[in-house]
């Protein structure tokens, strides 16, 4: 692990050095944190002036994202995603910054003399996993990395859609906090960390508010009562749990994870709004009645029969729901 870790970071550095590191976000934070807190103090013109300044911000880089992510995120990143290392590197970092893994790391290393280090790496591994999947979004075809001054606008999206799930989904997140709370995890900190579940979601359906120019609490409504009444996120959901093997598994499973969102995009897109339904709740009984009965019928047809569908069940199923969905009268 330690060899592969420093080949890793041998080529992040290489590929940063030939782009240019200044564009990384929090290139200057970055630089000014090599230094001792006097230095930066006393001599901040300097430090920005130094002749190995870019040297310096591509190593810090390199350090961070390798000891929050791992040594295998940047080889799995290139391949699924197709980006370059730069793009990568931007899109991760300002993901970071949406989901506030700073204050969250921040927390978690105060911890390390009264918490044991396998509770604080779960609690962890929650936040990163969220900063992946809204990276994985924003350099998709259908997302983009957003300009540093919508990163505030955003962070407050993922807490209304934290706000408006329904009220079993709800309930399953006060059990993840409880047992947070169980692992000595401060309860801001361990909020902070649940929302970090909702990062992609909530920044896709912001995407598509703007787009369509629909009012974002309504879009967040119909978003997750069309998730629900149809099972597509039980799909997502088991796409995005499920332990791959092997160089290609895993990025097959990212494949599917990202045509399934786009299904989801697409259902949502084309299911009549219905204003009258003020939450999740109210709303998914009408949808899975009404107008998703024929998509969701396509989705007990052939998941339950099988406790872990395989891949090709579910390429079938997404032939078949791409159908369906295109029958849907609007």
């Amino acid at each position: 692990l330690a060899t592969l870790s420093a080949w890793v970071k041998m080529y992040l550095q290489k590929a940063l050095l030939e782009d240019d590191p200044m564009h990384i976000p929090g290139a200057d934070g970055l630089l000014m944190s090599y230094f001792p807190g006097c230095i930066q103090r006393d001599y901040p013109d300097d430090i920005r002036g130094h002749m190995l300044a870019k040297e310096i911000v591509a190593m810090m880089a390199c350090t961070q994202v390798i000891a929050d992510a791992g040594a295998a995120f940047l080889p799995m990143a290139l391949e699924t995603t197709g980006a370059g290392v730069t793009e990568i590197l931007s899109a991760y970092l300002k993901a970071q910054k949406v989901g506030r893994a700073h204050d969250v790391r921040s927390t978690l290393e105060e911890l390390r003399a009264s918490v044991s280090l396998g509770r604080l790496y779960r609690a962890w591994v929650r936040v990163d996993s969220g900063v992946r999947e809204l990276m994985r979004f924003w350099l998709s075809t259908h997302g983009r990395i957003p300009a540093e001054e919508e990163l505030k606008e955003m962070s407050a999206a993922v807490d209304q859609v934290y706000k408006l799930q329904s009220q079993t989904v709800t309930q399953q997140d006060q059990k993840i906090l409880e047992g947070m709370r169980a692992d000595d995890i401060p309860a801001d900190a361990a909020l902070q960390i649940l929302k970090s579940r909702y990062l992609n979601l909530g920044l896709m359906i912001w995407t598509e508010a703007r787009r369509l120019d629909r009012p974002f609490k309504e879009l967040i409504v119909q978003h997750l009562a069309v998730a629900q009444a149809s099972r597509l996120q039980e799909v997502l959901d088991e796409l995005s749990h499920r332990p791959a093997s092997g160089r290609w598994d895993p990025i097959a499973l990212k494949i599917l994870n990202s045509r399934y969102h786009q299904l989801l995009r697409l259902l949502v897109a084309r299911t009549p709004s219905s204003k009258r339904a003020r939450s999740v709740d109210q709303l998914v009984p009408v949808l899975t009645q009404g107008s998703l009965a024929d998509v969701r019928g396509q989705v007990d047809e052939l998941l339950d029969g099988e406790s872990t569908p395989s891949i090709a069940t579910l390429l079938v199923l997404e032939e078949r729901l791409t159908s369906a969905i295109a029958r849907i009268q609007q």
